[in-house]
């Protein structure tokens, strides 16, 4: 088999939901790299929001993180997408009116106001989580005076007045809005990027610098925020876990998180 070029989300692919990956995805990842395949996680956190037992324990080739904002390789940057401060305050007017609590993704990590910080802290204990399991979800949020800053390569909304849809139209054609990619998060949250800017670019972006061929692509996702990679890969392949309707985008529908589904994948492709 050629070298194929594995892209894979964290959350629910990966890593479940209470931050603990299984042994059998490990091996998978593991065994794979060992067979000459390239392990690029795929993710919609920023390289500080990184699990750091996920990247001390696999050595992965390269990251696309922020949903396809920042793309390395090898420890190369080869491509970076960042708000500019124009889009950056009228965002932020829009969040203000509608009494939106609003954090970023700079590189290093997370940022919002102190106010906002509360507020996201109040949304996430509306639905049952409480700060110390935030913490480990999001990882520390900075306090910073205010977000018009610069390096910001994503932003996350919470507990908005607006729904989704509404906010697309609010926001118009400059920014791209998703439901927000962890579980049970009202459609009140979002996550935004720049128009254009999704996993699909950063697989794009990284293939090209690579040289190398969309036929020997193959993504692995399970949640809205995979969709446009899992349609642009060779091979999509959906979690067991993922939403019905996600499932039937995919090439290939893996077990649940929790039933081994990404070894699971990897075998019945020939990974490993």
């Amino acid at each position: 088999m050629s070298t194929k070029y594995l892209f894979l989300d964290v959350d629910g692919t990966i890593v479940d939901f209470d931050g603990t990956m299984a042994e059998s995805a490990e091996t998978a990842l593991k065994t794979a790299q060992k067979n000459g395949h390239k392990l690029i996680l795929c993710t919609g956190r920023c390289t500080g929001q990184l699990y750091p037992m996920l990247t001390e324990r696999i050595n992965f080739d390269g990251f696309i993180t922020s949903a396809g904002a920042r793309v390395r390789y090898g420890g190369k940057v080869i491509s970076e997408k960042i708000f500019s401060r124009q889009q950056l305050r009228r965002f932020i007017r829009v969040c203000d009116e509608s009494g939106t609590f609003l954090y970023a993704h700079i590189d290093e990590g997370l940022a919002a106001t102190e106010k906002d910080i509360r507020g996201i802290y109040g949304v996430f204990k509306e639905i049952g989580i409480d700060s110390e399991a935030t913490n480990s979800l999001l990882g520390k949020i900075a306090p910073v005076d205010s977000l018009e800053m610069d390096g910001i390569e994503r932003l996350i909304y919470c507990g908005s007045a607006y729904e989704h849809e509404e906010m697309r139209a609010v926001l118009g054609g400059e920014f791209m809005v998703d439901p927000y990619s962890f579980q049970n998060m009202p459609n009140t949250s979002g996550e935004v990027n720049l128009a254009g800017v999704t996993k699909a670019s950063g697989i794009h972006a990284l293939v090209s610098h690579l040289g190398a061929s969309m036929d020997d692509t193959i993504a692995f996702g399970d949640n809205w925020n995979d969709i446009s990679m899992i349609r642009a890969a060779k091979i999509g392949v959906v979690m067991g876990n993922a939403p019905e309707e996600l499932k039937a985008e995919a090439d290939m529908v893996t077990d649940h998180i929790r039933q081994d589904g990404l070894y699971n994948a990897f075998v019945r492709l020939g990974l490993i």
